[in-house]
């Protein structure tokens, strides 16, 4: 991994956000909810809840462009950077579909909360939208990947 990837590595955020990005998934279902988390210094500061202009929004996420640019004008005043990107699989586990792969243009951690089989949020580097790795907080301080084993 370079340097980015080992510094997105140790990402991770605490109980509150964790329990902030559960409830924002359960108002939107049966929905995807998606958002930024945003970070300064690498530390996790706020949460942006976008809307979802996906055509499909029960089984896909596409920030709205309006929100996303007004997002990013906001964190450049406020010198903060995208952290992360955040939606939910609604009806589905915590674990990156084909198409959060394929669409992961931002190179920074990739956050999920997953329904099934129980309420679960899990984190992901997504890597050149070729494969994911689950961070150790994800699951029991292990390393998970959809292509090898790491």
């Amino acid at each position: 991994m370079g340097s980015l990837a080992l510094a997105q590595a140790n990402f991770s955020i605490n109980e509150f956000f964790r329990q902030s990005l559960v409830e924002i998934a359960k108002k939107e279902r049966p929905k995807e909810c998606c958002g930024i988390i945003a970070t300064y210094n690498d530390t996790p500061v706020a949460i942006y809840q976008l809307k979802n202009d996906h055509p499909h929004p029960r089984i896909a996420w596409a920030f709205s462009l309006e929100e996303q640019y007004s997002t990013t004008i906001d964190l450049k005043k406020k010198n903060w950077e995208v952290g992360a990107i955040f939606h939910s699989h609604p009806s589905g586990d915590a674990f990156p579909s084909d198409s959060d792969v394929k669409n992961a243009y931002y190179p920074v951690p990739y956050i999920i909360i997953g329904f099934t089989p129980r309420v679960d949020i899990r984190t992901f580097l997504i890597i050149e939208r070729d494969f994911w790795i689950a961070l150790p907080d994800s699951e029991e301080g292990k390393y998970l990947s959809n292509k090898k084993a790491i």
